[in-house]
């Protein structure tokens, strides 16, 4: 773990390349180590790929720059399904915070369907996703500007 703004758990492809095709990613857990802070926990240059049946936890998300999934530039037709979104324990954030669970920048057509966001277990469970700040917000998807073509939640 880090607290680097380019630190991630799993990163795929590098910018502005788009040279991966087809990446799978299936019943598994995403989740920082046991110390510091990334700033993502999954993030692709990759052309296409699925995210799928996993457990995606744990980000610390402390500031703005940071998110459970982020798709940038080269991105496009992936997948996103049957997931789990969601942190173990309560944080705290600096005021005025703004997050994403799945940040999307560019590219295009994208599916994002049957996840579950919030809790502090698998499906929602537990006690719910808390954020002590009174200037937080939370985004489910954030899609930026850039994305072209069709995209279904």
């Amino acid at each position: 773990g880090s607290d680097n703004s380019d630190a991630g758990v799993l990163m795929l492809g590098e910018s502005n390349t788009g040279i991966l095709n087809n990446i799978e990613i299936d019943n598994c857990e995403i989740s920082k180590s046991t110390g510091g802070n990334p700033s993502y926990l999954l993030t692709s240059y990759s052309s296409s790929g699925s995210v799928s049946n996993c457990s995606i936890t744990n980000s610390l998300l402390i500031d703005a720059g940071r998110q459970y999934i982020s798709l940038y530039t080269n991105s496009t037709d992936w997948e996103i399904s049957d997931n789990n979104f969601y942190q173990t324990n309560s944080f705290n954030p600096p005021s005025s915070f703004t997050f994403s669970f799945i940040r999307i920048v560019s590219g295009a057509y994208y599916i994002i369907s049957d996840n579950y966001f919030g809790g502090q277990d698998i499906y929602g469970g537990g006690n719910p996703f808390t954020i002590n700040s009174a200037n937080a917000k939370a985004h489910l998807i954030s899609f930026h500007s850039n994305i072209t073509g069709d995209c279904y939640i």
